[in-house]
C-alpha cells in the first residue's frame, strides 16, 4: 500500500519496480516454502504464476521505461500479479493446517490481500481515464481502504509466518523425533529377539553335539553373539545417545556369558571391577577384547588340569591433567599353562585371529597393551586414556 503512496517520477525505477517485484516475488516463493514444507511439488499452478509475475514484472518495466499508461496502469499490473500469488498461496495450504491457528490467519491474509486487488482492477477499470494519485489518495476513499485493507493483511500474514510457523516446524520435528523413537525401538526389539535365537540355536546344536572341537567352536560363536547381545541391550535402555554407560557393568556381564558358554565347572571366575563410565566406543571395544581373551584361555590354557582361575579387573587410574579424559586400566589374566608362542609370533594355538582382532581393538582405543606369560599362566593388560561422558555419568 504505501508503495503506491511513494511514486514519483523521478523515481520511478526504484519506487515502483523493484519494490513490487520484491513484493510480489516474496508473496511467490512463501507459497512455494509452504508447498514444500508439506512434500508438495510446485506443480503446474506454481510455473504458471511463477510466469505470471515474471509478466507483472515485465509490463511494470515496461510502463517506468515509457511512463504509460500512469498509476491506474500500474496498480492495475501489481494488482493482477497480487491475485496469481496470493491465490496460489491460498491452495498450498492443507485444508488441516487451515484449520490452525496460524494456518487460518495465512489464509485469511492471503484472501484479503487477493480480494482488495481483484476490487482494485475491477474499481479502476470502471474509474474514468486520467487518474492520479492525488485522485486516488485525497478523492476516492474506497482504493485508500483498499490499500489499508492490504497493508494489514500483509502485516496479518507477516506474523502469522514470523510467529507462528516456527512453532508449527517445533512441533513436527518433535512429531518426526517421537516417530524415530519408536522405529528405533522397534528395530531394538526385533534385533533382540533375533539374536536370543541365535543364541538358542547355538546352545541347542552343543548340547546334542559329540565332538569337542565342535562344542567349543559352538561355545565360541555363542560367547561372541552373547557379548553382542549384551552391548546391544546396554545401548538400547540409554535414554540419550551422551549418556554414560557402565563399562563395570557390561564387562561382568561379559566375562559370565563367556564362562557360561563353555560350560566348564573347574574354571572359576574372579571380577574385580570399579565403578567406571564410559561412552560407547570404548564400551564395545573393551567389551569384544575381554570376550576373546577369555575365550582363548577356556580353549587353550587348562588342558589337562583339573582346576583353573580366571580374573577380570577394571581399574580407573589418577585421572590425567585433562579433566575432560579418564585412565582406564583392564586386565584378563588366567592361571593355565601360559602361551604356547610368544603374543603375535603367530605360532600360538588357533588361527591367529583372536589375537589380530585384539590388537586391532587395542589400536582403535589408543592403548598401550602388553600380554606377559610364564609358569603361572598369562596375562593380558591395555592402559588408555577414555573421554568422560558428557551426560549422565554419577558424581
Amino acid at each position: 500500500g504505501p508503495l503506491f503512496l511513494m511514486q514519483h517520477d523521478s523515481l520511478d525505477f526504484v519506487s515502483i519496480f523493484l519494490p513490487n517485484t520484491f513484493v510480489l516475488a516474496g508473496f511467490f516463493l512463501v507459497a512455494v516454502g509452504l508447498r514444500r514444507f508439506h512434500g508438495r511439488s510446485l506443480g503446474r499452478a506454481g510455473w504458471a504464476v511463477l510466469a505470471a509475475v515474471g509478466a507483472v514484472s515485465g509490463v511494470l518495466l515496461y510502463f517506468v521505461m515509457t511512463g504509460w499508461p500512469g498509476i491506474e496502469g500500474r496498480i492495475a499490473a501489481v494488482s493482477v500479479g497480487i491475485i496469481a500469488a496470493t491465490g496460489y498461496m491460498i491452495l498450498s495450504l492443507p485444508r488441516s493446517f487451515v484449520k490452525t491457528l496460524a494456518g487460518g490467519a495465512i489464509a485469511g491474509a492471503a484472501a484479503a490481500l487477493m480480494g482488495g486487488a481483484v476490487i482494485q482492477v475491477v474499481n479502476i477499470l470502471r474509474s474514468a481515464s486520467g487518474t492520479t494519485v492525488a485522485s486516488l489518495v485525497q478523492l476516492d476513499t474506497l482504493p485508500v481502504a483498499f490499500l489499508l485493507v492490504q497493508m494489514m493483511a500483509s502485516i496479518t500474514l507477516l506474523f502469522a509466518l514470523v510467529l507462528v510457523v516456527p512453532y508449527w516446524l517445533t512441533q513436527k520435528k518433535e512429531a518426526l523425533a517421537e516417530r524415530v523413537d519408536l522405529l528405533y525401538r522397534e528395530l531394538r526389539h526385533r534385533v533382540g529377539n533375533d539374536l536370543n535365537v541365535v543364541l538358542n540355536y547355538l546352545e541347542m546344536a552343543k548340547q546334542n553335539g559329540t565332538d569337542t572341537d565342535s562344542q567349543f567352536a559352538l561355545a565360541q560363536s555363542q560367547s561372541m553373539v552373547g557379548t553382542v547381545s549384551q552391548m546391544h541391550a546396554m545401548l538400547g535402555r540409554r535414554t540419550n545417545p551422551d549418556e554414560a554407560l557402565s563399562l563395570d557393568e557390561q564387562l561382568r556381564t561379559v566375562a559370565q556369558q563367556v564362562v557360561d558358554s563353555f560350560a566348564l565347572p573347574h574354571i572359576q571366575l574372579a571380577v574385580d571391577v570399579e565403578p567406571v563410565y564410559a561412552e560407547a566406543r570404548t564400551l564395545k571395544n573393551c567389551a569384544l577384547m575381554v570376550n576373546e581373551l577369555l575365550t582363548n584361555a577356556c580353549k587353550y590354557a587348562f588342558p589337562g588340569q583339573e582346576a583353573g582361575a580366571l580374573t577380570v579387573r577394571l581399574t580407573r587410574l589418577d585421572a590425567p591433567n585433562d579433566s575432560a579424559t579418564q585412565r582406564i586400566r583392564v586386565t584378563v589374566a588366567d592361571d593355565g599353562m601360559g602361551l604356547s608362542a610368544p603374543w603375535g609370533s603367530g605360532r600360538a594355538h588357533g588361527t591367529g585371529f583372536g589375537q589380530a582382532l585384539v590388537t586391532a581393538l587395542a589400536d582403535d582405543l589408543g592403548a598401550a597393551f602388553d600380554v606377559q606369560a610364564d609358569a603361572n599362566g598369562t596375562r593380558a593388560t591395555w592402559t588408555f586414556d577414555a573421554p568422560v561422558p558428557a551426560q549422565g555419568c554419577p558424581v
